[in-house]
C-alpha cells in the first residue's frame, strides 16, 4: 500500500495536472519536469512511440520520440510500476510489471496505455520475455512456478525450471527452442531448455552463489550470454552458458546494476543502467567507462536504442527523467517537456525579490530563476538521500545566499545555488569522549534566526544524550553547542522560526515543542493539534505569534 503522505502528494500533482488544462481556474504546468523512471520501452515497428514506468505516477507515453510526453490514462497512478514491455508483434498492446501486496503483478493494456486490465499472473519477478524470432512466445519469470504463452498472451501455461526459482528468462535469437533461466537454485543458479522450455538441463560454473538477477543474450553470437549477479557484478559465457568468468564492471559497495544492453549493430558495445550512473564498454565487458556527459550521476535504471536512426538511444533515470543520445551515448540531452512524474515535497523562495525558486522534488532538487526553465542542481547532491536534500531555505539578511541540508551534511550557496560549500562541523575532542559527550550536530533540519543571520539551529537525527536533539551556533557554524534542555530524545523533524529566540520544533513522537529563550529551555506546545501528522508549519511574518499547521486531518491556525 502506498504510504499516506505519497498519497497526499500525488492526488495533489493529479489535482494540478487536472487544474493546468483547466484555462478558466487559472493554473497551469509549470514543471518541473522529472521523475524516477523505473523502465523504459519503445515500439519495435512503431519507434517513435515510448513508454515510461514511474513509481505511483502511472505509466507516460510519448508519440514524437520523447519530445513530449502524455498520462494516456490514470489507472496505475497509485501504483510501482516496475517495468514496461511493448509487445512486439502488436504496437497498442503494452505489459507492466507492478509491485503490491505479496509481490508484483502483471497487467496488460490493448489501447497505448489508456486503460489497464490485471492478468492471471501474481508473483513475477523482473522482465517478461518475448522470443526474438517468435515474438508470440512468451516467457514470465516467478519465484516458484513460472509461465509461458504462445500465442502471445492470451493463454498461459505453468511450467517450473527443475531444482531453482526463475528470476529471469532469455531466449536464443535465433532458435526460440534454446531458453535459458536464472535465479536461485538449491545447487545451481542457471538452467538451459533446448526444447521451448519442455525440459532443463542445470549448468553454470564459474558461477557464485549469488542469485541470478537478468540474462542478456549477444545478438550475433548466441554462445554468448551475460549474467548480472547480485549487487551489479557481472559474468560472461561463451558456450552457451556451460562455463562462466567475472567481467570487469565496478560498482560502489551495494550498487545495483538495473540493466544490461547491446548495440542493436555491434555486440561488442555495451551499456550498463546503474545506480552510479550510466556505464559502458566497448569491448564486450571487459572494461568499463562512466558516461558523465549530460546525465544525471546516479540511478540510470533502463535504456534503449532506436531501431531506425542508427545512434539514437533514450536512457530513463531520475531526476530530469528521461535523456536522449544521438551520438551513440557519448553526450545526452533532456528530453522530458510535459513529464510530470516527480512529486514535489517542498516549495522554497527567496523573500528577495530578485531570489530563484527551489523545488524538492522525490527525484531530486531543481532551481528556477524568473520565468526561466527547470535546472537539476546535482553537484554536490548526488548520491546524498533522497537523491537530493532534506530542506534548501534562503538567508533572510543576503540576498542570493541559500543554504541546504541533509541528515549529516550543511551547504552553502552565495550565488543562489550555483554552486554549494560544505560546512566543517568538528567532532567531539578526545577529552569529550573521555567524559561520554559523544554527540556532534546533526543536521536533519535546520533554521536561521531571524534577527542574527549567524545564528543557526540544528535538529538532530540520531543524537541519544539528554540536551543533544537541538544544537545552536551562534558564529556561522564554527563552533556548535547542544541547545536541547527540555527536549525528548527524539529525531527532531523540522524546525521553524519567525522571532529571534523563538523556534519550534516538530519531533518524530512527541509532536510540537517551543523555545523562547533561544534554545536554553524548550517546553511542549500544540495544545489543540489533532493526534494526527503535521506535515508542515508555517507562520506568519508580519505576525509571528499566528501560526498555520498543515495536518493529514486538515489545516489548523494558532494566534497565540
Amino acid at each position: 500500500m502506498m504510504p499516506a503522505r505519497v498519497k497526499t502528494v500525488v492526488l495533489f500533482c493529479l489535482i494540478l495536472l487536472a487544474a493546468s488544462s483547466v484555462t478558466e481556474a487559472g493554473w497551469r504546468s509549470e514543471g518541473p519536469y522529472c521523475g524516477m523512471i523505473n523502465g523504459l520501452a519503445l515500439a519495435p515497428d512503431h519507434p517513435e512511440t515510448l513508454y515510461l514506468a514511474t513509481s505511483y505516477a502511472g505509466v507516460w507515453r510519448s508519440d514524437d520520440r520523447g519530445l513530449t510526453w502524455t498520462l494516456p490514462g490514470d489507472d496505475l497512478t497509485s501504483r510501482k510500476v516496475l517495468w514496461v514491455e511493448v509487445d512486439p508483434s502488436n504496437s497498442s498492446t503494452v505489459w507492466v510489471g507492478l509491485q503490491k501486496s505479496g509481490g508484483p503483478g502483471l497487467w496488460q493494456s490493448t489501447d497505448r496505455g489508456t486503460s489497464w486490465k490485471v492478468m492471471p499472473i501474481k508473483s513475477l519477478h523482473r522482465h517478461m520475455v518475448f522470443a526474438p524470432s517468435q515474438p508470440e512466445i512468451i516467457f514470465v519469470p516467478t519465484t516458484n512456478l513460472q509461465y509461458r504463452s504462445i500465442d502471445g498472451g492470451s493463454t498461459w501455461t505453468e511450467f517450473r525450471v527443475p531444482g531453482q526459482d526463475a528470476y529471469c528468462f532469455a531466449v536464443n535469437p535465433k532458435n526460440p527452442q534454446i531458453v535459458f533461466a536464472g535465479g536461485r537454485g538449491s545447487e545451481k543458479h542457471f538452467s538451459r531448455s533446448e526444447d521451448g522450455g519442455t525440459t532443463w538441463t542445470q549448468t553454470g560454473e564459474g558461477l557464485p552463489a549469488q542469485s541470478i538477477k537478468s540474462l542478456l543474450v549477444d545478438h550475433s553470437t548466441p554462445a554468448t550470454i551475460y549474467a548480472v549477479i547480485g549487487f551489479g557484478e557481472l559474468y560472461k559465457s561463451t558456450d552457451s552458458g556451460d562455463n562462466w568468468a567475472r567481467l570487469g564492471l565496478e560498482l560502489k559497495g551495494t550498487s545495483e546494476l538495473f540493466r544490461l544492453v547491446m548495440d542493436p549493430v555491434e555486440s561488442k558495445v555495451l551499456f550498463a543502467a546503474t545506480e552510479d550512473g550510466l556505464m559502458k564498454s566497448m569491448d564486450g565487458g571487459v572494461s568499463w567507462k562512466r558516461v558523465v556527459s549530460g546525465m544525471g550521476g546516479y540511478d540510470c535504471q533502463d535504456l534503449v536504442f532506436d531501431p531506425q536512426r542508427p545512434g539514437t538511444m533514450y536512457a530513463g533515470c531520475a531526476g530530469s527523467g528521461f535523456f536522449r543520445s544521438t551520438d551513440g551515448g557519448a553526450n545526452w540531452m533532456p528530453s522530458n517537456a510535459g513529464f510530470a512524474g516527480g512529486w514535489p515535497w517542498q516549495l522554497y523562495a527567496s523573500p528577495h525579490s530578485s531570489g530563484p525558486v527551489f523545488a524538492r522534488m522525490s527525484a531530486g532538487l531543481f532551481r528556477r530563476e524568473g520565468v526561466g526553465d527547470w535546472l537539476e542542481i546535482k553537484a554536490p547532491f548526488s548520491g546524498h538521500w533522497p537523491k537530493g536534500v532534506n530542506s534548501v531555505f534562503p538567508d533572510h539578511a543576503a540576498p542570493g545566499t541559500v543554504y541546504a541540508v541533509d541528515g549529516s551534511t550543511f551547504w552553502r550557496s552565495k550565488d543562489g545555488g550555483s554552486s554549494w560549500t560544505e560546512y566543517e562541523v568538528k567532532q567531539p575532542g578526545m577529552k569529550a569522549m573521555i567524559r561520554g559527550k559523544m554527540a556532534a550536530a546533526q543536521f536533519n533540519s535546520v533554521v536561521q534566526d531571524p534577527a542574527d543571520p549567524e545564528t543557526f539551529y540544528a535538529g538532530s537525527r540520531s543524537n541519544r544524550d539528554p540536551g543533544t536533539a537541538v544544537f545552536k551556533t551562534t558564529n556561522d557554524g564554527k563552533k556548535w553547542e547542544p541547545s536541547g534542555s527540555g527536549l525528548p530524545i527524539e529525531e527532531v523533524n523540522m524546525l521553524w522560526s519567525a522571532k529571534s529566540g523563538t523556534v519550534f520544533a516538530l519531533l518524530d513522537r512527541s509532536g510540537l515543542h517551543r523555545t523562547t529563550n533561544g534554545g536554553e529551555s524548550w517546553d511542549r506546545a500544540g495544545s489543540g493539534l489533532p493526534d494526527a501528522e503535521i506535515r508542515q508549519l508555517a507562520i506568519d511574518p508580519t505576525m509571528p505569534s499566528r501560526l498555520f499547521a498543515a495536518t493529514e486531518q486538515g489545516l489548523l491556525i494558532s494566534d497565540n
